[in-house]
């Protein structure tokens, strides 16, 4: 699946090793971002035009089931792991939550924040949300009587970029452009802050490692992305994965073996451990900024988005 600046969002199937185009999606706007459910039978987009789509896999064929509509830009989109519910994040400043009902897509609810709310993420259980806002708040809200209602709200001084749970749902990560990251664990079903991570220049993103132990912060700070390992109850640097210009993307694979880095270098990186060390395994070049980087679920493939037009598909060789 690719979103692209030119309005559309392309389905992509592996067929005789080749991959070949089976669907389009056509927005009046930049695709933002596009995502699938977690059993593959949904595809949503958000766009620039105001919207989020979604399409479903019938008899063998994408087919467009409904638009949702936000009054701004639309930043991200998202599926609960049900694969039931949908949640959209926009520039009006609110988040939207959809449910499947009866084969149908209905608003089920609307979040508010003060300004452009940037992104929005499930907790893994899909009982917990997470949204991300130019409010300078990350705020988590929990479903209660059919309710989406706030539990919490995590503080910055500057623009949240993104949020997320770990893989077991009891901590979640902020990354912000003031240059911190805040850690909050669950405690007895509430909510508390355990941590600040300083970073010194602007956090882009967070991730967990599948085991929860570790998450890594890429940033504009010394163009690294910076491990964190959890000792003592305290998260420490672990290890600094260097490139040459500004690291927008970082995420593990799904076995926790491998960390992907896109930089505006103009390559995404693989790392591995070797001897405890994390070492450079692969570098793939691009002409122009790495937006992006992503894992295949079964961790034999990555994919990385560029601003020179193309997003690429790269497969390991067997031994690496």
């Amino acid at each position: 699946m690719t979103a692209s600046d030119d309005k559309t969002a392309k389905i992509w199937r592996l067929v005789d090793a080749q991959w070949q185009e089976k669907a389009t999606i056509q927005h009046t706007g930049n695709v933002n971002n596009a995502c699938f459910s977690l059993n593959g039978h949904h595809i949503a987009t958000a766009s620039q035009d105001g919207t989020a789509k979604i399409w479903g896999l019938v008899d063998g064929q994408w087919q467009e089931k409904d638009t949702i509509l936000h009054m701004a830009p639309v930043n991200n989109v998202c599926f609960s792991p049900d694969g039931h519910h949908i949640a959209t994040a926009s520039c009006d400043n609110t988040a939207k939550i959809w449910g499947l009902v009866d084969g149908q897509w209905h608003e089920k609810d609307t979040i508010q924040h003060t300004d452009w709310v940037r992104n929005v993420c499930f907790s893994p259980d899909g009982h917990d949300l997470a949204t991300a806002s130019d409010d300078k708040t990350a705020k988590i809200w929990g479903l209660v009587d059919a309710q989406w209602q706030e539990k919490a709200t995590i503080q910055h001084t500057d623009f949240v970029n993104n949020a997320c749970f770990s893989l077991d749902g009891h901590h979640i990560a902020t990354a912000s452009q003031d240059g911190t990251a805040k850690i909050w664990g669950l405690v007895d079903g509430q909510w508390q802050e355990k941590d600040t991570i300083l970073n010194m220049a602007p956090v882009n993103n967070v991730c967990f490692s599948p085991d929860g132990r570790y998450f890594i912060t890429p940033s504009y700070a010394g163009n690294t992305s910076k491990i964190w390992g959890l000792v003592d109850g305290q998260w420490q640097v672990k290890a600094s994965l260097q490139h040459t210009n500004f690291v927008n993307d970082a995420c593990f694979s799904l076995d926790g073996h491998h960390i992907a880095t896109a930089s505006c270098d103009n390559t995404a990186k693989i790392w591995g451990v070797v001897d405890g060390q994390w070492q450079v395994k692969a570098s793939v070049q691009h002409d122009h900024w790495v937006t992006n980087v992503h894992f295949s679920p079964d961790g034999r493939c990555f994919v990385t988005a560029s601003c020179d037009n193309t997003a690429n598909i790269w497969m390991f060789e067997s031994g690496e």
